[in-house]
């Protein structure tokens, strides 16, 4: 190895194949406990008794559509999760759920575990199990299984704290079934999912990918099983809610100031000076001189009273539009829809108002509204550019 690492860069894969015997034993916890993972992901492919037999890549095996299973995959996903804990050089710095102060019961314990867990997705799911990397393949490849040990964790790690198993005291029997009650979900989930959906677990490269499908899976499981609300899911739940916040808000913010300032834009080309008293409905006109004359009383500085124009509603520019359909309601026509009368043609107005009211504060809304919005944002932004060019 140190040859090779100062000529030829030995594949990683192997090089994690030799890290398993070379570190094993070491008075080093950290080097010990990696040594263990490795050895762990070596086991679960080189031994019959593993659902997982003949599919990891060790040492520099060949990978095909059967064997495409990397031991960095199976490592990378252990090292998140806390079946041994954390350890410095000669320290235990936080016990795991199964580490019991010995690596070699650790590892068969966990090994164990797996395998079992394993064994009754491979009986549920036996066409699929069998698939690999081949056509329509999505359970037996690096992306479904490194999620999968990662919900193995959710789960003990949840029945841990309701103090329903510990894995250091209890039978192993006893830790299977009560694991795999609440990986039943996951399993009805993926008899029924379709081939696109198969196709987009199967495409979930990266960090970033993975992650999403892990928490796609814990949702799935706290759809039948609602306590079950894991800490990672529930801090992406809210980065989340907080993502669709922001988004809507610039959606929304930036569809009102297009209306506001495209809108006037037009009806000053058509009217000029008397754009405000020929260009707005009688009804719109007075409650928007109505609302501006009070908001105005309590100004003192005549520099920052505000325009009867910027006191009107979403609602308001719909009626402005309608009032004007002769000539401006083109401008505001989503293509494909020339074809419409002037109420279906702006009814994505009363949507985007029903939306913006009652989201006002903050985003409550469906995701489904998010897109409604961008489509609109789009749209309206895209119509934009194309008539300043």
């Amino acid at each position: 190895m140190q040859i090779n690492e100062n000529q030829k860069a030995i594949p990683k894969n192997l090089k994690n194949t030799l890290n398993a015997d070379l570190l094993w034993g070491s008075a080093n916890l950290n080097e010990a406990a990696r040594a263990s993972k490795l050895l762990l992901a070596i086991d679960l492919g080189e031994e019959k008794a593993s659902p997982l037999f003949g599919r990891i890549i060790v040492g520099e095996d060949n990978k095909t559509k059967r064997t495409c299973i990397t031991l960095d995959t199976i490592s990378t996903a252990l090292n998140k999760t806390n079946f041994y804990g954390k350890f410095s050089k000669d320290i235990v710095k936080e016990n795991g759920t199964f580490y019991n102060g010995n690596f070699d019961k650790t590892h068969d314990n966990i090994f164990n575990f797996i395998v079992a867990c394993f064994d009754h997705l491979k009986e549920e799911l036996s066409n699929d199990w069998d698939l690999g990397e081949g056509e329509n393949g999505f359970i037996t490849i690096n992306a479904t299984i490194y999620v999968l040990i990662l919900l193995l964790n959710d789960i003990v790690n949840f029945l841990n704290e309701n103090n329903t198993i510990d894995p250091k005291k209890h039978k192993l029997d006893l830790i299977v079934s009560k694991t795999i009650k609440y990986l039943q979900p996951i399993v009805n989930h993926f008899k029924i999912i379709s081939i696109d959906e198969r196709l987009n677990y199967r495409k979930s490269y990266g960090l970033s990918g993975r992650t999403d499908y892990w928490h796609r899976l814990q949702k799935v499981i706290r759809d039948s099983y609602p306590t079950f609300n894991p800490a990672s899911l529930k801090k992406y739940d809210d980065e989340k809610a907080q993502f669709l916040n922001d988004l809507a808000i610039k959606y929304i913010k930036g569809i009102e100031k297009h209306l506001n300032r495209v809108l006037k834009e037009r009806l000053v080309e058509k009217y000029e000076k008397n754009w405000w008293k020929k260009g707005v409905p009688l009804p719109v006109y007075k409650n928007a001189e109505s609302l501006s004359s009070q908001k105005n009383r309590e100004v003192e500085d005549e520099d920052e009273e505000i325009e009867p124009w910027n006191c009107l509603h979403i609602i308001d520019y719909r009626d402005i539009i309608m009032h004007n359909k002769s000539w401006l309601l083109k401008d505001f026509t989503k293509q494909g829809q020339d074809q419409l009368n002037a109420e279906a043609k702006t009814s994505w107005l009363v949507e985007f108002n029903k939306i913006r009211n009652d989201n006002v504060h903050s985003w409550v809304g469906q995701e489904s509204q998010i897109k409604f919005l961008e489509e609109i944002y789009n749209w309206l932004i895209q119509n934009d550019l194309e008539e300043e060019d």
